[in-house]
């Protein structure tokens, strides 16, 4: 427990949230949903993204997820139609923007817009701890 005097030391993890909707025209093919993956430090398409978090979109296509990253770490966002968790995809989009991870308290990124495309088949990693 802190004290009084005491000196905060330097951060070592930031809470990153994000929050939005995926927009894509029709409906998903049966048994699948929206799956979001963060990567750490790395493009969260590349075959070894250090992913540090996922989750699942709501039914009505919106989204709210968190992850912890190292402090000041840049990250990236993609989400895929999947059956299952990290399963493979040939539906995918990543946001356009990187997310700065630097800030006492969270770090919020809302209205954020994903457009999934078809494309070559991916598959998220499995995550891992923050670096």
């Amino acid at each position: 427990m802190p004290t009084f005097g005491d000196k905060p030391g330097p951060q070592k993890l930031c809470e990153v949230e994000f929050k939005g909707k995926v927009v894509y025209p029709g409906k998903l093919p049966e048994g699948q949903r929206w799956f979001f993956a963060v990567a750490q430090g790395s493009d969260c398409l590349a075959k070894d993204a250090h992913i540090i978090g996922s989750f699942w979109a709501n039914p009505d296509n919106t989204f709210f997820g968190e992850v912890f990253s190292k402090w000041g770490a840049d990250l990236s966002l993609c989400v895929a139609a999947v059956t299952d968790a990290n399963g493979p995809s040939t539906m995918y989009a990543k946001a356009k923007e990187s997310f700065h991870a630097e800030k006492v308290g969270e770090v919020e990124f809302e209205h954020l817009v994903l457009t999934p495309k078809s494309g070559p088949k991916i598959q998220f990693p499995s995550s891992r701890p923050a670096l």
